[in-house]
């Protein structure tokens, strides 16, 4: 499973360059990502471009001839934006973002699909909104998701 999870994280690290984002921590099965503004895009439009490619790219990830387990991999991704305190020690991160952004992927998205707040949903260029078609309340906030 190492090297499945290396395999995984390089696949999303090549994505994550063109869009800037960077892996600031990774630990067994999940990960935080946080995004900058580039190529004259917000990190919403960034982060979001970034996750939508990731999840319509990963079943050419899973077709790879060298796969080293018979399941496909799927990923639930939740997105939220704001400010967070940054520490070189990425263990000592600690924000409201990252915690709504942790609870919406674990358990208020569906595996294969993207949820964001609607803080980053309003910063969204309409051509990326109208991908989410499902609106709903989340610990006491509106989250958007792809179906």
């Amino acid at each position: 499973m190492q090297q499945v999870s290396y395999r995984l994280q390089r696949f999303i690290q090549h994505r994550l360059d063109f869009h800037g984002g960077r892996i600031w921590s990774w630990s067994g099965d999940g990960g935080l990502i946080a995004f900058r503004d580039i190529h004259k895009k917000s990190r919403e439009t960034a982060a979001v471009s970034c996750c939508l490619e990731i999840l319509y790219s990963l079943p050419v990830f899973n077709l790879h001839p060298d796969r080293l387990i018979r399941d496909d991999i799927c990923l639930r991704i939740g997105v939220d934006s704001g400010p967070v305190k940054f520490y070189d020690d990425t263990g000592r991160i600690v924000s409201e973002v990252i915690n709504y952004a942790a609870h919406l992927e674990k358990k208020g998205t569906q595996p294969g699909a993207l949820s964001v707040s609607d803080e980053v949903f309003g910063r969204l260029p309409k051509t990326l909104q109208s991908v989410f078609t499902v609106e709903r309340e989340f610990e006491g906030r509106t989250a958007h998701a792809t179906a």
